[in-house]
C-alpha cells in the first residue's frame, strides 16, 4: 500500500487515495458527511428561525389581534365615522410630527459627536441614555410632572410664556421627545459610526464645505 499521491493527482489538485483504489483521504471540493449535511442544517435553522419571528410577531400583535375579536365591522365603522372620534388620531399624528423634528434638529448632532467622539467622556454620555431607557414608563410620567409641572420652575417659566405642560399638546410632545430620544440617538450613532471618516476627510480635501459633507456621507 503507498500512500504517496501520484504526479497526475499532485498536478491536478486532487486528493490522496490509497493503492487499491479506496475511497480518499479528503473527497473533492472537500465535502464529506458534514458537508453533505450542512444544506439540510441551514434549511432546519432557516426554518426554525422564521417560526420563531412568526411566534413573536404574533405575540407583539396579540392586544390588536385581541381588540379585533371582541370588535364587530358595524362597531369600527361607527367609531370611525363619528364626530370627532378621529381627534386623537390627529393629534398623535401632529405630536408626532413635531417630535420627529425636534429629534432631527436636536439628536442628530448629538448622535454625530458621540460617533466621532467629538464629547468629552462618551462613556458618561452613553450611559445617560441608557439610564434613560431603564426607567418605566409610569416612572417617566412621575418624573416628567416634578420636572416641567405647574409648581416647578421649568413650569412658572411656561407659565410666563402661557403654557402648560400638564394634560395639554405641549405635555404630549415632551413625553414623545423624552422616550424616543435614547432610541433616536442610539440608532443614528450606530449609522454614522458606520460612515468611514476618511470620506468625510476626502470630501473636505474637495473642497466641499462642512454642511454638504455631512449631507453626502448621510444622504444616499
Amino acid at each position: 500500500m503507498s500512500w504517496a499521491p501520484s504526479p497526475q493527482a499532485a498536478a491536478s489538485g486532487g486528493v490522496i487515495r490509497d493503492a487499491e483504489g479506496g475511497r480518499p483521504g479528503l473527497p473533492p471540493g472537500g465535502r464529506g458527511a458534514f458537508g453533505r449535511q450542512a444544506p439540510r442544517v441551514r434549511s432546519v435553522s432557516a426554518v426554525l428561525s422564521v417560526a420563531g419571528a412568526a411566534v413573536i410577531w404574533i405575540a407583539l400583535l396579540g392586544p390588536v389581534i385581541t381588540l379585533l375579536t371582541h370588535l364587530s365591522w358595524g362597531e369600527t365603522l361607527s367609531a370611525l365615522t363619528g364626530p370627532g372620534n378621529l381627534d386623537p388620531l390627529i393629534v398623535s399624528l401632529a405630536a408626532g410630527g413635531v417630535t420627529l423634528a425636534v429629534l432631527i434638529l436636536v439628536c442628530t448632532p448629538l448622535s454625530w459627536m458621540l460617533a466621532r467622539g467629538r464629547l468629552p467622556l462618551p462613556r458618561l454620555w452613553e450611559a445617560g441614555l441608557l439610564c434613560s431607557l431603564l426607567l418605566p414608563p409610569l416612572v417617566i410620567g412621575l418624573l416628567l410632572v416634578f420636572m416641567v409641572g405647574p409648581y416647578t420652575p421649568i413650569g412658572h417659566v411656561l407659565g410666563w410664556l402661557h403654557q402648560d405642560a400638564t394634560n395639554t399638546f405641549l405635555a404630549l410632545v415632551i413625553a414623545e421627545v423624552y422616550e424616543s430620544a435614547p432610541y433616536y440617538v442610539l440608532g443614528a450613532q450606530a449609522a454614522f459610526a458606520g460612515v468611514d471618516t476618511q470620506l468625510e476627510q476626502q470630501a473636505g480635501l474637495l473642497g466641499d464645505p462642512p454642511r454638504r459633507v455631512f449631507r453626502r456621507v448621510t444622504l444616499p
